[in-house]
């Protein structure tokens, strides 16, 4: 059983917090070999997604909000535990990251920078490719977009 929690910084446990950069580094700094500081400082002001299978965090993703009204809402830092791959997992991930920032937030897109072997994954949430491919972290990206669709009342 996965159990979801989406919280802001101040209210993160230790543990909690733990557990985020412990899974996030072992993904992105020793597998992906991704040298980058990821205590960035974005996480103060992001709201967490977290899924937990058992006492372990096994999926994690970040969402990041504009500086200026109007502007599109981010997410990143996407991961799953690599024992919980192909599991559906990361679909669930993401439809709950989604589904928070639809509910919680007045944004009508969401943009992400993408790693590019994942284009197809995040076009089935109904993401679109709008920037040619980078490199990040020494890992090819694109940028993506999507809207938001609202109920129309």
């Amino acid at each position: 059983m996965i159990t979801w929690a989406i919280k802001k910084f101040e209210n993160l446990s230790l543990n909690e917090l733990y557990a985020i950069w412990n899974l996030r580094e072992s993904v992105f700094i020793m597998e992906q070999h991704c040298f980058y500081l990821d205590a960035d400082g974005k996480d103060l002001t992001a709201d967490h997604v977290l899924g937990y299978v058992g006492d372990r965090l096994a999926a994690y993703s970040r969402i990041l909000y504009p500086s200026k009204p109007n502007e599109p809402i981010h997410f990143g830092r996407v991961c799953t535990h690599p024992e919980h791959r192909n599991s559906g997992l990361g679909k669930e991930l993401i439809k709950r990251t989604m589904q928070f920032i639809k509910d919680h937030t007045d944004a009508q897109i969401i943009e992400i920078s993408a790693q590019s072997y994942l284009l197809k994954f995040y076009q089935g949430f109904g993401f679109s490719v709008i920037s040619d491919a980078y490199l990040d972290a020494n890992i090819e990206h694109n940028d993506m977009r999507a809207l938001i669709e609202r109920d129309i009342a």
